[in-house]
C-alpha cells in the first residue's frame, strides 16, 4: 500500500509545474455536411405553337412526358419531349429554330424527339407538313419519323403520314429529294412530286396518291 502511493507522488512530482488537465470535451462531432443532390435539367424549349382560328370544339393539347395535358394556346412554347396533339377539325403549327415549319392536321399527333441542329419529330398519329428553310445552315437535318420508318429530305418541303391502325407511313416529296427509311434498315429516294410507303416493316415503296391512307387526307 505504501509503495503504490509512493509511485503515485512521483508521477504528480514529474508533471510540468503549471500544466493543467485538458477537461473531457462534451461537444458532440459536427457531422459531415451532406453532398448536394445534382441540379435539376431545366426543360428546353424547342418550338413556338401557332394556332389559327379553330373550328367550335376543335381542340389543340400538349403532353408532357408524364401524359400530363395542358390546353394549347397560340405562342405557346413547347419543349423538348413533349407531344402536340391536335383534335377533329384542329390546325396547328411548330415553329422550330432555324426556320423549320411542322403543319398539324386534324387528328394529328407529333412527338419533338430531337431539337436543331439534328431536328426529329415524330409523327405518332396523323399527317405532318414539313417545311425547312432554304438557307438551312451546314451541318443541320430535318427528319420526320415514324413507328416504322423516317424520311429526310434534302430539300424544303415534304409530308409524312402514319395510319396507327393499319401501320402505314406514306411520304411525299413536294420540294426537294426526300429519303424514306423502313425500321427494317431498307432506303428508297423519292424524286420531287412523287411518292412512297412503308407498310408495317416492308420495304418502301413507290406509290400514287390513291394508295395514300384515309386518315392522310387528299394529295
Amino acid at each position: 500500500m505504501r509503495a503504490r502511493s509512493l509511485l503515485t507522488l512521483c508521477l504528480l512530482c514529474a508533471a510540468p509545474a503549471g500544466a493543467a488537465r485538458k477537461p473531457l470535451s462534451k461537444q458532440k462531432p459536427t457531422p459531415a455536411p451532406l453532398t448536394p443532390s445534382a441540379p435539376s435539367v431545366a426543360p428546353r424549349a424547342v418550338a413556338r405553337l401557332v394556332l389559327s382560328k379553330l373550328p367550335p370544339r376543335a381542340k389543340v393539347s400538349i403532353l408532357d412526358k408524364a401524359h400530363q395535358a395542358r390546353p394549347g394556346k397560340s405562342g405557346q412554347l413547347v419543349m423538348l419531349g413533349e407531344t402536340v396533339d391536335c383534335g377533329p377539325g384542329a390546325r396547328a403549327i411548330l415553329r422550330l429554330a432555324g426556320g423549320t415549319e411542322v403543319t398539324l392536321g386534324s387528328h394529328t399527333r407529333v412527338r419533338l424527339d430531337q431539337a436543331p441542329p439534328e431536328t426529329r419529330v415524330h409523327v405518332l398519329r396523323g399527317k405532318a407538313l414539313v417545311r425547312t428553310s432554304a438557307k438551312r445552315a451546314p451541318g443541320t437535318s430535318v427528319e420526320a419519323a415514324t413507328a416504322n420508318s423516317h424520311a429526310v429530305s434534302e430539300g424544303t418541303l415534304f409530308s409524312v403520314c402514319y395510319d396507327d391502325k393499319a401501320k402505314e407511313t406514306f411520304v411525299a416529296a413536294e420540294k426537294g429529294r426526300t429519303s424514306v427509311f423502313s425500321a427494317g434498315g431498307s432506303f428508297l429516294s423519292v424524286a420531287p412530286g412523287d411518292k412512297a410507303r412503308v407498310v408495317k416493316r416492308r420495304v418502301p415503296e413507290p406509290a400514287t396518291a390513291q394508295q395514300a391512307p384515309a386518315p392522310c387526307g387528299r394529295y
